[in-house]
């Protein structure tokens, strides 16, 4: 039964991902290795808290051969912290190819350093 849910819930979030005019360009990392985006069609704003799904797309592989990353992130807008649910790994840009996904074993809530990715998502997404 979980794997029969797991492979529902990877065909929908793929879904979501084929669509790529649904990302919001954020801005380049400072390094400039890798681009953000936002989905902000499947945004969710409860009280001072957004929950929203990020992309890293980057220019070259990473150690393990990913080219981009979703994570899926909750802010705090009222105390400027931030807290990672879920990523997936992608070996194709854009969220494309081959699905990894995990869960942060420690979800726990991080203040945002300014000038950071973080802080970029958070300006955009925080009113």
């Amino acid at each position: 039964m979980k794997k029969i849910l797991l492979v529902l819930f990877l065909l929908s979030f793929s879904s979501n991902v084929l669509a790529i005019d649904s990302w919001e360009f954020v801005s380049k990392s400072a390094d400039k290795k890798a681009s953000v985006y936002i989905y902000a069609d499947k945004m969710e704003k409860e009280n001072e808290f957004v929950t929203i799904w990020t992309l890293l797309d980057f220019k070259e592989p990473d150690k393990h051969g990913n080219l981009s990353n979703l994570i899926l992130m909750k802010f705090d807008c009222k105390w400027y912290r931030v807290k990672n649910l879920k990523y997936s790994f992608h070996k194709k840009r854009m969220g494309r190819g081959p699905i990894k996904t995990s869960a942060p074993k420690n979800i726990e809530w991080h203040y945002i350093e300014t000038y950071q990715i973080n802080s970029m998502i958070f300006d955009r997404v925080c009113d």
